[in-house]
C-alpha cells in the first residue's frame, strides 16, 4: 500500500511539472501586438493580445476584476465590447483619465486606449504606449495564472479522490488480510 501511495505521489509530482511547463509556454506565447482594428468608434490602434487556452467567457471574467480599480466597466451589447469612460489607470498617461474599449475573442483580448486628444500609439505616444502594453501584457497573465490556478484546483480534487479511493482499498485490504487469517485459524483449528 505505501508502495502505491508513492506512486500517487509520484504522478502528482508529474501533474505539477507538466502544469509550470503549461504555464511557462502560454506566458511565452502572449506578446502584445499593435493593431489598427475595428472598434465602435471606427477604425482605431488597439493593443491585442493572444491568450492560449483561455475561452472569451473566462477573458471576461478575469477583465472584469482586473479593471475594477481602474473604474466601472461598461458593457457595449451592440459593439460587442466593454468600456470604461474616464478610466484612471496610474501606470498610463500619468494617470491622466482616459476612455478604454475592450473586445474580447476566444484565446484573445484587444484594448483601444483613447487619450481624448487621440488613440494611443506607438508613433505618437512612445512613452504612454510602453506602459499600456505592459499593462495588457500583465491582463494576459493575469488570466494564464488564473486559468493555471483553476486547473491545478480541478487536479488537486482528482487527486483528492483517488487518494480517497486508494484509502478504501487499502482498508478494504486489510479487512480480506484479516478474515484470510481468521480463516487460516479457523482451518487449523479444525485439523487439529
Amino acid at each position: 500500500m505505501e508502495t502505491t501511495l508513492r506512486r500517487y505521489d509520484g504522478r502528482w509530482r508529474v501533474v505539477l511539472f507538466a502544469l509550470l511547463i503549461l504555464t511557462v509556454c502560454q506566458v511565452g506565447s502572449s506578446q502584445v501586438r499593435e493593431q489598427k482594428l475595428n472598434m465602435s468608434l471606427g477604425v482605431q490602434p488597439g493593443l491585442s493580445v493572444s491568450i492560449p487556452g483561455a475561452s472569451q467567457k473566462f477573458i471576461e471574467k478575469v477583465l472584469k476584476d482586473y479593471l475594477k480599480p481602474s473604474g466601472k466597466l461598461k458593457e457595449n451589447k451592440k459593439a460587442k465590447e466593454y468600456y470604461i469612460a474616464g478610466a484612471t489607470i496610474r501606470s498610463i498617461n500619468a494617470g491622466a483619465p482616459l476612455d478604454l474599449y475592450v473586445s474580447t475573442g476566444e484565446q484573445s483580448a484587444v484594448m483601444h486606449f483613447d487619450l481624448k486628444t487621440s488613440f494611443l500609439n506607438s508613433t505618437d505616444h512612445p512613452t504612454a504606449y510602453d506602459q499600456a502594453s505592459a499593462f495588457v501584457q500583465e491582463f494576459s497573465y493575469e488570466v494564464q495564472r488564473t486559468l493555471t490556478r483553476e486547473l491545478l484546483e480541478e487536479e488537486e480534487e482528482k487527486l483528492e479522490k483517488l487518494n480517497d479511493r486508494l484509502n478504501d482499498l487499502g482498508k478494504d485490504n486489510n479487512k480480506c488480510h484479516k478474515e484470510i487469517e481468521k480463516a487460516r485459524e479457523t482451518i487449523q483449528k479444525r485439523e487439529n
